[in-house]
């Protein structure tokens, strides 16, 4: 048999985000202060803490949120993949426990048909932080005990997908359930994926359906629950691995779904870093292995893409990294769908095209199952059972498959992958050679075609193939040793009363450096990019950027900060993809219309800026912020010595005003007794005229008396 192979391509959909302006006050010629964050970056719980515009705080609403007390002692590290996770929790006096097991577990969720995604998204707005399970929800192995639940897959590929449309129409003809882009309205920057999953049965009632941060966020709560249960302790500020490719936006997303969780990310580590931090540090915290001076490769092919790292080792035996480089479309689902394209010629040879068109969902699932099969055997079968094909139930389909098809069917990807390895390692010349390659990531590692990728790509090092759970392991050991549980485990052991020295007595600390995967650079207008952080700067990360009229900045020009995509490095085949939109840092307008960035001597006449400073930060998690650092407002030229005179004139005359009032009601207090009695003789007087005027020399006995 004969498989051709289907290109993979799409383009790029910049993100529609409305930043909110900064508010200042004051006419200070140099304005030194720290308004709210101007651009977009460290993302937010947009059911719960979504600020205007989409521009999210969550580390300040997680700071203000009254949270569970936590456990510094207990470090948790949390692996995230397209289709499996893993979670290793360090404890002070046991260690490194795997928390998931021995083995990676399956991301998925076991919903209930008809309630579970409703029930979901209601969740995830009023009760995720709870730390309960919503009651339609099953994690893991447990709901495939269960009869009429249907398995969602909830992993990192969708995280982001607004900004990758080429990969969202590939999960949408893989997934079980309908997914739908959504739609860019007023509540556009509240989505940071851009994706509907839409059960059976609820199909065009998009805005019952839950989001792909809704379902991490669950699997993240089992978590919670899980440690918890086993260990009485309370995991809330964690570790998590993120791809190599992963840029700002997927991060914004995952950074959304952990705080919906009710949990707070220490750091977003990247994943083949993590990978060889948990491979290569022994229980003690020091390099058990490749401690010969040499850099170590770090390489991590999983199902949702590649990735690369050259790691050199720094003072104290830590880790840097000096270069990576992420392919979003090379991973093991890619791969899956390039076999299933060519296995769907086969189908619609065999059996006409509507049913090559109807059964694509299951031809995925069946080349996802022969690939696994092809990383140990020469051939294997694919087989479509009757009922696969609703049209023709009665159809079924099977043919063979052999390893050296496969090959020819995602031949584009390896190329890619190998292009990849080759960048590592020539970023490694002229520095130290590397010695050691740390493998990692799903069965698409065990295809003999990756191996002998690596194996050309670094012909002098010593592989070493980790068994899934290693990065899990490494992201709880950089929390350890960030909190000082490693350096501070013998008075914890003394504390808890333990009797013999512990096994990480005298540990080292843990300490890896990772750096930005993408290139982050600011569009002007419609000028050329200008770098503002570079591939490969370490993070955290911090530089300034000047708007100055005067040196050319015009009223109006738009500014954008954009992230680069390597074009041979995804499948996203823009060059840049919006990160945030600055607006014009100059004019600057509040709600109510009026410039954000002034002053208001004259309010008919506001003096705007002419200048301004913004600080761009990335911060540990790889997600960019801004803020007004510096703003400088013209000096309005006008007599000042003529206006405090004419000031000081105004005040005289108050304060003359007030004395003399002051003097007239206290005179006319002082005269008030005489004058009553005036009216009272006078009223007597006029009563006795008429009455009695025999008696009108009694008056002034009357008065007296």
């Amino acid at each position: 048999m004969s498989l051709a192979t289907a290109g993979v391509g799409a383009g790029a959909m910049p993100p529609v985000m409305n930043m909110p302006p900064p508010m200042m006050s004051g006419n200070a010629v140099a304005l030194h202060q720290a308004p709210p964050t101007f651009g977009a970056g460290a993302a937010g719980c947009a059911d719960a803490c979504c600020g205007a515009g989409g521009a999210y705080d969550l580390r300040g609403q997680a700071a203000a949120d009254a949270g569970p007390q936590e456990d510094l002692s207990a470090c948790l590290g949390v692996a995230l993949g397209a289709t499996t996770y893993s979670a290793c929790l360090y404890l002070a006096d046991k260690g490194a426990v795997p928390l998931t097991g021995r083995a990676p577990l399956p991301a998925a969720l076991w919903l209930d048909p008809k309630t579970g995604a409703r029930g979901l998204r209601k969740w995830a707005k009023r009760d995720s932080r709870s730390g309960a399970l919503p009651k339609a929800v099953t994690v893991g192995l447990r709901g495939e005990g269960e009869a009429g639940l249907l398995r969602v897959p909830a992993g990192m590929r969708l995280l982001g997908a607004r900004h990758r449309p080429g990969a969202l129409l590939r999960e949408a003809a893989a997934w079980p359930v309908e997914l739908v882009e959504a739609a860019r309205g007023d509540d556009a920057a509240d989505d940071t994926s851009g994706v509907h999953i839409c059960l059976p049965g609820e199909a065009g009632q998009e805005w019952r359906a839950c989001e792909p941060e809704h379902l991490l966020a669950a699997l993240l709560v089992s978590l919670r629950l899980k440690a918890a249960a086993a260990f009485k302790v309370e995991c809330v500020t964690c570790n998590f691995t993120v791809p190599a490719w992963f840029g700002d936006a997927p991060r914004v997303a995952l950074q959304r779904a952990v705080f919906l969780a009710g949990m707070r990310p220490a750091r977003f580590v990247s994943a083949p870093l993590a990978a060889a931090v948990g491979a290569l540090h022994s229980e003690k915290g020091g390099l058990a292995r490749g401690a010969d001076g040499g850099a170590v490769a770090a390489v991590r092919v999983g199902g949702g893409g590649a990735g690369a790292a050259l790691l050199r080792r720094a003072a104290a035996g830590a880790l840097e990294t000096a270069a990576v480089r992420g392919d979003a479309g090379a991973g093991g689902g890619d791969m899956d769908y390039l076999l299933a394209r060519a296995l769907q010629a086969a189908l619609e040879d065999a059996h006409g095209a509507e049913a090559a068109q109807e059964g694509f969902k299951a031809l995925v699932a069946a080349a996802r199952s022969a690939r696994e099969a092809l990383s140990e055997e020469a051939e294997a079968t694919v087989h479509l059972p009757a009922g696969s094909l609703p049209s023709q139930p009665e159809v079924e389909f099977t043919t063979k498959v052999s390893r050296g098809e496969l090959e020819q069917a995602v031949a584009p990807l390896l190329e890619r992958i190998s292009e990849m390895l080759r960048d590592i390692a020539a970023a490694a010349a002229g520095g130290a050679p590397v010695r050691t390659v740390v493998v990692s990531g799903g069965v698409a590692l065990a295809m003999p075609a990756l191996q002998k990728a690596v194996a050309a790509a670094f012909p002098k090092a010593e592989v070493t193939r980790t068994d899934g759970t290693e990065a899990a392991r490494g992201a709880a050991l950089l929390l350890a040793s960030e909190r000082g549980v490693l350096r501070g485990v013998d008075a914890l052991a003394k504390a808890r009363g333990l009797r013999v020295a512990h096994p990480l007595s005298g540990a080292a600390a843990v300490q890896a450096a990772d750096a930005l995967p993408l290139q982050i650079s600011l569009v002007t207008g419609g000028g050329s990019p200008e770098v503002l952080f570079a591939q490969g700067t370490r993070l955290p990360a911090t530089t300034e950027r000047c708007f100055d009229a005067a040196q050319g900045h015009r009223a109006g020009t738009e500014v954008r900060a954009v992230q680069t995509v390597d074009a041979a490095g995804s499948d996203v085949t823009a060059a840049l993809v919006t990160v945030a939109d600055l607006g014009d840092p100059l004019n600057q307008y509040d709600d109510r219309g009026y410039p954000a960035l002034a002053t208001y001597d004259d309010m008919r006449y506001p003096a705007l800026v002419t200048r301004v400073t913004l600080e761009f930060t990335v911060d540990e998690c790889g997600i960019l912020s801004s803020e007004v650092k510096d703003v400088v407002v013209p000096v309005k030229k006008s007599n000042d010595k003529m206006k405090r005179m004419l000031n000081a004139l105004a005040l005289v005359a108050a304060l003359l005003a007030l004395i003399v009032g002051g003097y007239f009601q206290l005179q006319a207090l002082a005269e008030k007794p005489a004058k009553d009695m005036a009216r009272a003789r006078e009223k007597l007087t006029k009563f006795y005229e008429v009455v009695n005027p025999a008696k009108l020399t009694t008056v002034e006995d009357t008065v007296k008396r």
